[in-house]
């Protein structure tokens, strides 16, 4: 897959994650200390409009602070945006993108977007009662790129926990992200992807 296909991929399944969310669910605390859903949908809303403005004009200036508190819908929000970045996604042909005056490759700014996309989708699932892994399409490519991908991200996720040996590619990077994967072998578990 192309960076391109990943951030789609990753957009996808966050998009589908909050399908999920119901107006119960948007107090429920979230795997990010502090947050809870709806501050989660908003969060990922604003980062998703700047790689959307990033794609675009060629200059990152944010995320600045979380741009929405209204009385409206934070899901519908995060598909006004998720729409917009999509868009700019494929029709950007940035070879670099200026992140305060250093230029920066863009396939590193998609992967950024889709780690972001990915793990937050991952924790909307989670908060909202779901296991649905980050597929392995979109995690194998953002674990090779970690290491250029965490750096950007410094103190935005917390530090990394150990994944059982076994773990699928979604609950590594979730792990390498300061997530602890969903116990497969807890009583009542049930795979949202096989059913099991």
């Amino acid at each position: 897959m192309t960076q391109r296909e990943v951030l789609a991929a990753a957009i996808s399944y966050a998009l589908q994650g909050a399908a999920l969310v119901t107006s119960a669910c948007l107090d429920q605390p979230t795997p990010c200390a502090e947050w809870d859903v709806r501050m989660l949908l908003v969060h990922l809303a604003t980062s998703m409009a700047a790689i959307e403005e990033a794609l675009g004009s060629g200059q990152l200036t944010g995320p600045g602070p979380d741009e929405w508190s209204g009385p409206g819908d934070p899901v519908e929000l995060l598909r006004d945006r998720a729409a917009g970045l999509l868009v700019t996604t494929f029709l950007s042909d940035m070879g670099s993108i200026e992140i305060a005056g250093i230029p920066v490759p863009a396939e590193v700014i998609r992967g950024t977007g889709a780690l972001e996309t990915a793990v937050h989708g991952w924790d909307i699932y989670t908060a909202c009662g779901h296991h649905r892994p980050v597929p392995n399409g979109v995690a194998r490519p953002l674990l090779a790129m970690l290491s250029q991908l965490i750096p950007a991200r410094d103190g935005l996720f917390a530090g990394p926990v150990a994944a059982p040996p076994c773990a699928s590619p979604g609950d590594r990077l979730i792990a390498a992200l300061g997530r602890s994967p969903v116990d497969t072998e807890a009583p009542g578990f049930r795979n949202e992807v096989t059913g099991e």
